[in-house]
């Protein structure tokens, strides 16, 4: 698994930063936006040459503009699927097809649209990657925050979206540990990461 970090948007005092992270996994190149970001788009424009192989961008729901960056990404990353929150984002899909009425012939729009996928707050993407929501406000909520569970190479790496020592990273880190058998042996945040006991666990049985 390869994990490159995006971001020019520090933290400061209470609020976190909001990385965007590009993740080489399970044969899939994905962009995760963290929540609550205004800028992933600028984040990203420093790594534009690998926004043509994307195949998977997911959107959380503090998305703060998704019309606009989703028309961006789907000709820049021309291959992508797209996953966004379904109780948050899906009445932004009549806004997204005006927004590209005057761009391209209806067909094309379709072509277009179809890449787009609003998913319940647990979504298995494929057998290796899950969506799924790690607090505790509402589905519909601007604040709702989405995280993403991959399973990799007998264990699993957790992108938790929230910061360090909260409660919904423990929330995050409970729940993602119902939802897989592996041990997960990292964390992987806003803040940074750290390796979880469940790595220590998974070395000492792998020695």
């Amino acid at each position: 698994m390869k994990i490159s970090t995006f971001t020019k948007t520090p933290s400061s005092g209470r609020f976190l930063c909001n990385p965007t992270w590009y993740i080489d996994a399970c044969g899939k190149k994905l962009l995760f936006v963290s929540s609550g970001s205004t800028s992933f788009r600028r984040d990203i424009s420093q790594a534009e040459t690998i926004l043509n192989d994307i195949d998977i961008i997911i959107l959380p729901a503090g998305c703060v503009e998704p019309v606009r960056e989703i028309q961006y990404f789907l000709f820049a990353s021309p291959h992508a699927e797209f996953y966004l929150p379904k109780a948050s984002s899906q009445k932004y899909f009549l806004d997204i097809f005006h927004k590209l009425n005057g761009y391209c012939k209806t067909e094309y729009q379709y072509g277009l649209l179809s890449r787009i996928h609003f998913v319940n707050d647990l979504c298995s993407i494929n057998q290796n990657l899950m969506l799924f929501g790690s607090d505790p406000y509402p589905a519909d909520s601007i604040e709702h925050r989405q995280s993403l569970l991959i399973q990799e190479d007998s264990c699993a790496v957790l992108f938790a979206n929230t910061g360090a020592g909260t409660p919904a990273l423990e929330a995050a880190f409970s729940r993602a540990r119902d939802l897989t058998c592996l041990k997960i042996k990292r964390v992987i945040m806003a803040a940074g990461e750290y390796d979880t006991p469940d790595k220590e666990n998974h070395s000492e049985k792998g020695a």
